[in-house]
């Protein structure tokens, strides 16, 4: 479903059942996976904050099925020719996340309201990143691991010892 004011430009690459609300934005930049969501003012595949960038470079983005990425979320293309900035699949964007040129989301990502992702970065599979979460270029947060609110980081985040991959959905509780 594709609102009458989404703008999806020439070339751009939409899977099976893709949802563009009003006024998003799909440039000819990216590859949207099947059952992606994209809300009202979102961007995906705009060039990227970078001051040398040359908008003639062939990059873009690539966004994982069953993604969604909720309003006003800004992914950039990569700074590079035949790369691109990547989300994974069954991810949530909540509101205002900026996803910087050149990360790379895994898959089962939560990048709650306000999170920002400066270039480079590099986000493990079942990783939660509180609202208003400040990620700084070239860090890379490991699998399973939850960044709290309002967190800046600065440094690389080590993998859980808890192994979502492992245990997904093995979690019990007792009650005594």
């Amino acid at each position: 479903m594709i609102h009458p004011t989404a703008i999806v430009e020439p070339g751009a690459q939409l899977g099976a059942n893709c949802t563009l609300h009003a006024h998003a934005i799909v440039t000819k930049h990216a590859v949207l996976g099947d059952g992606v969501t994209v809300h009202p003012f979102a961007v995906v595949g705009g060039d990227p904050q970078y001051l040398k960038f040359d908008p003639a470079t062939a990059s873009g983005v690539v966004v994982g099925a069953g993604t969604v990425i909720r309003e006003h979320c800004t992914l950039n293309r990569s700074i590079y020719a035949g790369k691109n900035t990547v989300v994974g699949a069954r991810c949530f964007l909540m509101a205002n996340v900026h996803v910087g040129h050149d990360c790379a989301v895994a898959d089962d990502v939560v990048l709650a309201n306000n999170v920002m992702l400066a270039g480079h970065v590099s986000v493990g599979s079942f990783t939660f990143v509180g609202g208003g979460a400040g990620i700084h270029q070239f860090v890379r947060i490991g699998e399973g691991v939850m960044v709290g609110g309002l967190t800046r980081l600065t440094k690389d985040v080590a993998p859980s010892s808890w192994s979502p991959s492992a245990t997904r959905c093995r979690v019990s509780i007792s009650w005594a």
